[in-house]
């Protein structure tokens, strides 16, 4: 299978949560990782996983899911939400503005 990660926000990425995510993903099958916004990419840079997230597009998180939408089985989007609703929210606000939110399966952790 070939996974999609949008990663957003730099918490996700100094929680560790990120790489976590990354390695569990890869050990089933292709993971092609982007940043959503522009506020974790220092986090992508200070945690030396610049070879694992594409940080050289600077997209918004629903830009960066659509991207990965004709290469990708599923996509997830990887965020730190100082509330659980919030989280909910954000997950919320980014699959209004996708171009085809039904093409495959789009997951929010």
């Amino acid at each position: 299978m070939n996974f999609g990660l949008v990663i957003h926000g730099p918490e996700v990425i100094d929680s560790g949560h990120a790489k976590l995510i990354l390695e569990l993903f890869s050990r089933f099958g292709d993971v092609t990782a982007k940043l959503g916004g522009a506020m974790g990419k220092i986090a992508v840079i200070d945690a030396h996983m610049e070879d694992l997230i594409d940080i050289n597009e600077s997209l918004k998180p629903s830009a960066a899911i659509d991207s990965l939408l004709d290469t990708c089985d599923a996509v997830c989007l990887l965020n730190h939400g100082k509330t659980a609703e919030n989280g909910l929210e954000f997950g919320s606000i980014v699959m209004s503005r996708l171009m085809d939110r039904n093409s495959i399966p789009l997951i929010q952790i």
